[in-house]
């Protein structure tokens, strides 16, 4: 009794202490609340707005560069991208609304864009290089402006911040005041030379040796670090400077690429720096205003840890020799079935002398021992099953290509499916495995997100659609080409979510992708995925367990739909790894989305996605709406009038320019009646219409699902000539190759070979630029892009560096490439290349390309 009286006195002083301390830290976390909602204003007035303007000013930047392209290659250049960039320009300066200066700014861009399609780069360069100087040195004033009343530590880093912004300036200026006379081999007039002198003299790198020696500043060092010394920055320019001044004029020696590449490095080091200084702002705020806020936090802790000191001791006073005695046998029968002898023997005498702490470690240790045993015994077990599984499934497809009855066809697809079945099974019971011991790390690589993600949803496809499930899919147009993330989790994830959705969808349903950007600044951008469906939907209660692994709606779930649950287990532990969470909307009967925002970052100096203007009408003749809002909102960029039409209305409604779409699963009729049509045809279909679609001469088919690529591709396919021409044939035509890919090689050396032409094959741009450099004529050369050893780029440049050289005559170079876009085409064309080509090659290009530069090859 009198033991028990003790422990019931115990349990009365732990419910004090923790009434005490659950106070005490309420109180504690409403303090930091508050200093931190005051602290998060102080810090963004000056760190955001830094961020605001340097945001606006790389737009200017940006306009700035292109304007002066624009007006210097007007007759490649394509105008609607300049206008694009414009968009960027204001929607980046309607952040800064209301802030001085920018009605000013405003005014001055309007005024440059009404008269750059109207006037030449003579006439109009110097009211350029006035205006944006002005612009850009107004937003630096801005940024200046910040310094008064911070911190002596949080001026001088804005202050050197500020530097660095007037010498990128500096060098954007030398940039644009020159190219347009390298491009066109045309002298810098005096009043020019001047103002490049005076550009070239104020190129002057701050000096990080001076700061290092200043005791006040010596700790920004570490944030100065991209910076390279006065002699490395001033050896990047020096040698071109010094060209550009002795040859007046005959640039054609100078490598543009280079030189722009030059000056990319150059403010590569600045926005680097920048960067690093931005942070250091953010850093200094993070540690002031703290001082006389924190006094009362401090106190408080002190007071928290004093109590649990003696809560503590309260325990150890109080503890029990005779505890023992309250272990049931129920208790001790575990004990005895989980431990060894050892163990066994260790716990009871931990018990015995009232060792709590002991006992906690004791536990804590053989929980994890057992969760990595279970582990390793998974991570085994799934290695060893998968071998033979592998196994069986390759002599299973090996089997169905012999010649087999319809019986023992149908053995196969059942040991097919089953064995796909059981290896999907261990490959998640292997993810789980390996997340539970913390061996899944989070890729960071480079990647196109449409590309990737594109690839991904299509390997599902065929199943939605053998379903009659209908499958829409959205990818944002406005994201970037490049971002960098683990693009090889996130698409694990969507798999998983639409193959789930494909799997509770009944027939007639539909399921929905969409991947759209959120917010995009300077260095990140936000994507939401989301993937919805029509399916059998959940409870409240259901939903509460779905992301407990081995864990589905309800048990007739696994029973009726198959499954073992472990798919959103493991797709949710993948998200929260990447900083996001997987979330749930749904409705019992009526269908689910599941959802997540991942924040992705964007590479150094990454581009946006380029379009056309295309003068087409579009009409769609479908009833599924999500297919009409996705077309319409990937042509939203393009400037492209999209409407929905029916058949009764097209003969009279279609143009010669236009395009017609015609959803082929709304409407199976004879797609004949199509043909008579002004318009161009592209038919959209399900893969199991193949068969079917076959029969008739189309032009174009798409197969669902509907994307950016497809849908591109088709809409600059169909806009160019239709005239279909005779076999051609040539004479005494020599044409230089650079393919790497073996198949490829045969494809073009086949199709030439036809025409009557003399291919010579290479491998790679290093091959190519040796064989111009030959005395072997070629007629013409056709470069791969992506190639080893040497791009085509690359190549490119260096071929025509020795043509300029050496005073040898141009041999026109076309480049072959599977990037279809228009923002391609110009990439490839303003670094010198004559002409593109689209893999895979559509002959009728091949033979524009080979009578525009070899028409006087031609016999036939």
């Amino acid at each position: 009794m009198k033991s028990l009286a003790k422990s019931r006195l115990l349990q009365v002083y732990r419910l004090i202490a923790f009434v005490l301390i659950g106070f005490l830290s309420y109180i504690l976390v409403e303090q930091v609340k508050i200093y931190n909602s005051v602290h998060v204003v102080k810090k963004a007035n000056i760190y955001g707005s830094i961020v605001k303007i340097s945001v606006v000013l790389d737009s200017i930047d940006k306009e700035f560069i292109e304007t002066i392209d624009y007006i210097s290659k007007k007759n490649v250049y394509d105008y609607s991208y300049l206008v694009k960039i414009q968009h960027q320009t204001d929607e980046s300066l309607s952040k800064l609304d209301g802030a001085k200066n920018i009605i000013d700014i405003k005014n001055r861009l309007s005024g440059i864009r009404n008269q750059i399609k109207l006037k030449s780069y003579q006439d109009i360069y110097r009211k350029l290089y006035d205006d944006y100087t002005h612009m850009e040195l107004s937003l630096i004033h801005m940024i200046r402006d910040l310094e008064y009343g911070q911190d002596k530590k949080t001026v001088d880093t804005v202050e050197i911040y500020v530097k660095l912004a007037e010498l990128k300036l500096n060098i954007l200026l030398e940039r644009n005041l020159l190219y347009p006379h390298l491009l066109h081999n045309t002298p810098l007039s005096d009043t020019e030379k001047i103002l490049w002198k005076r550009i070239v003299s104020s190129d002057i790198l701050i000096d990080v040796v001076k700061i290092a020696q200043d005791p006040t500043k010596g700790d920004m060092l570490e944030y100065l670090s991209s910076l390279p010394s006065i002699h490395v920055y001033n050896e990047v320019l020096d040698n071109y400077r010094d060209k550009i001044h002795n040859l007046n004029g005959e640039y054609s020696s100078i490598d543009n690429v280079k030189w722009l590449g030059a000056i990319d490095k150059k403010i590569s080091y600045i926005k680097q720096t920048q960067k690093a200084l931005l942070d250091r702002i953010n850093n200094l705020y993070n540690q002031t205003e703290i001082k006389s806020d924190i006094y009362p936090i401090v106190y408080l802790s002190l007071a928290i840890l004093i109590l649990l000191g003696v809560f503590v001791k309260l325990s150890l006073l109080y503890k029990d020799k005779t505890l023992k005695e309250y272990i049931d046998d129920e208790t001790k029968q575990d004990i005895e079935f989980i431990f060894d002898a050892n163990e066994q023997n260790e716990l009871k005498k931990l018990i015995t002398n009232g060792e709590v702490g002991l006992i906690y470690k004791f536990l804590i240790k053989a929980i994890k021992n057992a969760n990595y045993t279970k582990d390793l015994f998974l991570a085994n077990m799934s290695h060893e099953i998968r071998t033979p599984l592998n196994g069986i499934l390759g002599f299973t497809q090996l089997l169905e290509d012999t010649k087999v009855d319809n019986e023992q066809k149908e053995y196969i697809d059942i040991i097919k499916k089953s064995s796909e079945h059981l290896i999907s099974i261990v490959n998640d019971i292997l993810d789980l495995s390996k997340i539970k011991a913390k061996k899944v790390e989070i890729e960071i690589i480079e990647f196109d997100p449409i590309e990737h993600f594109e690839v991904a949803i299509e390997s599902y496809a065929a199943r939605a659609y053998q379903n009659n499930i209908e499958l829409n899919v959205f990818i944002d147009p406005l994201l970037p080409t490049v971002l960098e993330g683990d693009p090889t989790k996130i698409s694990q994830v969507l798999v998983n979510l639409i193959s789930n959705a494909i799997k509770f969808t009944s027939d007639g349903g539909n399921v929905d992708v969409s991947i759209e950007v959120v917010s995009d600044n300077l260095d990140n951008v936000q994507v939401r995925f989301s993937v919805k469906d029509t399916g059998i939907g959940m409870t409240l209660e259901q939903q509460a367990n779905i992301f407990k692994a081995f864990t589905q709606a309800d048990v007739s779930t696994s029973r009726k739909y198959g499954g073992t649950g472990l798919g959103l287990s493991i797709s949710s532990k993948f998200i929260e790894m990447m900083g996001s969470k997987l979330e749930l909307k749904s409705e019992l009967s009526k269908g689910s989305e599941f959802y997540f925002v991942i924040e992705l970052k964007k590479p150094l100096n990454v581009s946006a996605r380029n379009f056309a203007t295309l003068h087409n009408n579009i009409c769609l003749q479908t009833d599924n709406q999500i297919l009409l809002d996705n077309l319409k909102r990937y042509l939203y960029k393009v400037n492209t009038n999209v409407s929905k039409c029916d058949k009764h209305t097209l003969t009279y409604m279609s143009q010669p320019d236009d395009i017609v779409f015609v959803d082929y699963d709304i409407d199976k009729t004879d797609l004949n009646m199509y043909k008579n049509l002004n318009s161009k045809l592209v038919v959209i279909a399900s893969s199991k219409d193949k068969k079917t679609l076959s029969s008739f001469d189309l032009p174009k088919v798409i197969y669902k699902p509907l994307n950016f690529t497809k849908l591109f591709n088709a809409i600059y396919q169909t806009s160019k000539k239709e005239t279909k021409k005779a076999d051609l044939k040539f004479d005494n035509l020599t044409v230089l190759v650079a393919e790497d890919n073996l198949i490829n090689q045969k494809l073009i050396k086949n199709i030439l070979a036809k025409m009557g032409i003399s291919v010579y094959l290479v491998d790679n741009g290093k091959e190519a630029l040796d064989a111009r450099q030959t005395q072997q004529a070629y007629d013409l050369i056709f470069m791969d892009i992506q190639m080893p050893v040497m791009s085509g780029m690359e190549a490119t440049a260096k071929i025509l560096s020795y043509e300029r050289a050496n005073h040898k005559k141009h041999i026109p170079i076309i480049a072959l490439t599977a990037n279809a876009l228009h923002e391609d085409k110009i990439k490839y064309t303003s670094i010198g290349m004559d002409g593109y080509l689209a893999k895979p090659i559509d002959i009728e290009d091949l033979q524009e390309v080979l009578l525009k530069y070899c028409q006087d090859k031609l016999i036939s």
